[in-house]
């Protein structure tokens, strides 16, 4: 029996804006794409792409933000050029995020769900056509067409499920089956998802239902 393994990693700062750049996210990610090349291995990276529109807003006035983003995304075409790829990852906290000394996310703004249907459907599409516009002329095949909740709050799912089919998401990957999360800034709830490793499709925008019957 052949296994087949999917490595991902999300690839981001802390949650809560705080954490030296190329600490916590560049130099990891520089070790993880060589001991991934070594093995033959390839790597999914799930970019935090909130956090990279943020450093690109204030990159007009703070070097230092100029300098981040302009390696976030060469860190991007290059793990891109060697065969690895990279999806979709958003903590809504960030589009409303503010720099003075430090980061002040909005952490009110945990879940994509929060938003309305359109709002949804329309930070999907500019993260989307962010990543394709970077990273087509890497590779022309090149497609973003996966996507992770920030801190894995999707639910209620139905709007964003929608939303994702709108805008040519295919698979989601938010959802572990067995965790459960709730606090005052958001939940979720995995406990019935159909499997622990098998994909399944998703029945009526619930990500935890299948249209099949679970294989295990």
């Amino acid at each position: 029996m052949q296994i087949g393994l999917v490595i991902t990693n999300d690839w981001e700062v802390y949650g809560n804006g705080s954490g030296n750049f190329f600490e916590v996210q560049y130099k990891p990610t520089e070790e993880l794409l060589h001991v991934c090349e070594l093995y033959g291995a390839k790597v999914t990276l799930m970019a935090e792409i909130g956090q990279q529109w943020a450093h690109e807003a204030l990159a007009s006035t703070q070097k230092w933000a100029e300098e981040i983003a302009e390696v976030w995304r060469q860190q991007c075409c290059r793990a891109v050029e060697k065969g690895h790829d990279v999806q979709l990852h958003l903590h809504p906290q960030w589009l409303d995020a503010h720099y003075k000394n430090e980061w002040k996310l909005n952490l009110k703004a945990s879940s994509l769900a929060d938003f309305t249907p359109s709002l949804q459907e329309n930070i999907l599409r500019r993260g989307k056509d962010y990543l394709e516009h970077l990273l087509k002329p890497v590779d022309s095949s090149y497609a973003c067409v996966a996507f992770r909740a920030g801190t894995y709050m999707i639910q209620p799912s139905e709007a964003v499920v929608r939303a994702l089919k709108r805008t040519g998401f295919l698979c989601d990957t938010s959802v572990t089956k067995g965790l459960f999360f709730r606090s005052s800034h958001g939940w979720y709830d995995f406990q019935q998802a159909p499997s622990h490793y098998y994909p399944w499709f998703i029945s009526n925008g619930d990500v935890n239902k299948s249209t099949t019957e679970p294989k295990g």
